[in-house]
């Protein structure tokens, strides 16, 4: 082996054998004018005068009654089966709304889209009597085992 170790651009380190120095001999992608405001001894002191950790993003916190998920899991349940039901609708409707489940939801919210919603055959008519129940019948009881 080559006492003169190589580097990779992919990898970006590169150790050199029997060694603990990593030496990299390809072009740095690194924009070294941004060593100042990543430098960690600079993010400290601007958070001890500002009290503010200034590369955190400025989100604003959303709110909302969430009780009704039960957890992450079932959270992420819910939305594959709602993107599979989207994905069973005919193509030429779900291109309507370019493809996004979340434009349909947005459309179906809005009160004054219910007779086009029925119309596209999404929904069906809330005017529209309910079909009548049908009563099955009883089913018969099983025999015991043995009989």
């Amino acid at each position: 082996m080559s006492d003169n170790p190589t580097g990779s651009i992919t990898s970006g380190v590169c150790l050199s054998p029997g060694s603990h120095r990593t030496t990299c001999l390809d072009e740095s992608r690194t924009k070294q004018e941004f060593v100042e405001e990543t430098e960690i001894n600079s993010l400290l002191q601007r958070w001890e005068r500002t009290g503010k950790l200034e590369h955190l993003a400025d989100g604003t916190p959303q709110y909302g009654d969430f009780s009704n998920v039960d957890d992450y899991c079932s959270a992420r349940l819910q939305v594959a089966a709602a993107e599979e039901s989207f994905l069973g609708l005919p193509a030429k409707l779900r291109s309507r709304f370019d493809n996004d489940p979340g434009k349909l939801l947005e459309f179906l919210e809005k009160p004054e889209n219910v007779q086009e919603a029925v119309e596209l055959g999404i929904i069906t008519d809330p005017a529209a009597p309910a079909p009548e129940a049908v009563e099955a019948p009883p089913l018969a009881p099983e025999p015991a085992p043995g009989e």
